[in-house]
């Protein structure tokens, strides 16, 4: 018996089975599926855009010069959107986003900060809970004065207290 050779059928395959061979199944096109966007829409960017002033709003560095980006950057989301994404309206709500250099995964920049020091960023409002509310949870951004609290809106607005005084900014 000789080795190593193709396989070969000893009985024809009607003989076994009482069937024919047919002729292979037409291979039909699928059509690529995208992956559905999660992320906020372009209205929701414009507002943490112009709240953070083009700014990374963790460490100041320049993002955008009013008519390009000028460097890597990410909207960042506070509280997780989850795998897969999230349909909750305050999952891509500005008050839920921060607009921060670099991403997840660049070795430069402050999201992969973010999601590198995960206490420390809970601890300054960076990263929040599931089930809390982005609205009531105060967050240190480059912008805060010292001493002070401050939240972000659903509007895009920052709201600041200095433990007497209460006022909105942008």
């Amino acid at each position: 018996m000789k080795r190593g050779g193709p396989l070969q059928r000893r009985t024809p395959l009607h003989a076994v089975t009482g069937l024919q061979r047919s002729a292979p199944a037409p291979r039909l096109g699928r059509a690529r599926v995208r992956p559905r966007d999660t992320g906020p829409g372009a209205s929701t960017q414009a507002l943490v855009l112009d709240r953070a002033a083009g700014c990374c709003e963790l460490c100041g560095r320049r993002l955008h010069d009013g008519d390009a980006w000028t460097g890597p950057h990410s909207f960042h989301h506070r509280r997780p959107r989850r795998m897969g994404g999230s349909r909750a309206a305050a999952t891509n709500s500005p008050a839920n986003l921060l607009l921060l250099c670099g991403s997840a995964t660049s070795p430069d920049g402050c999201h992969l900060h973010v999601e590198q020091q995960r206490a420390m960023a809970l601890n300054q409002g960076w990263l929040l809970h599931d089930g809390h509310d982005p609205t009531e949870v105060d967050v240190l951004l480059a912008y805060t004065p010292p001493g002070h609290r401050t939240w972000l809106t659903d509007d895009g607005a920052v709201t600041v207290a200095d433990g007497h005084n209460t006022w909105r900014l942008r």
